[in-house]
């Protein structure tokens, strides 16, 4: 079985039912075990060998989406969201909004 972004230093997330904290090029992203994990909802099982080159410098690692407004991303993956912006779902944790 192969994650996709593991090449990007990332792991896929262990349960493919979760629901997604954040999207990008390379799909769904949920925050579990205090890293970021992409959702796959099938294993992607590789049957030949290839060799890719990865992009060095351009690769840009996650920002928050919401850090430049001043927040972060909530660490607890199991939070239940309280309300829901253009920005995505809300939470407080630690006595602050995430």
């Amino acid at each position: 079985i192969v994650c996709p972004v593991e090449i990007k230093g990332y792991k896929c997330c262990n349960d493919p039912n979760l629901q997604s904290m954040f999207e990008d090029v390379d799909g769904q992203w949920y925050y579990e075990n205090d890293e970021w994990c992409l959702i796959v909802s099938s294993p992607i099982i590789s049957t030949t060998t290839t060799t890719t080159t990865v992009p060095g410098p351009t690769e840009t690692p996650f920002v928050c989406p919401v850090e430049s407004k001043g927040y972060k991303c909530c660490n607890d993956p199991n939070l239940q969201s309280i309300f829901e912006d253009e920005d995505g779902q809300w939470y407080y944790e630690n006595d602050e909004w995430c």
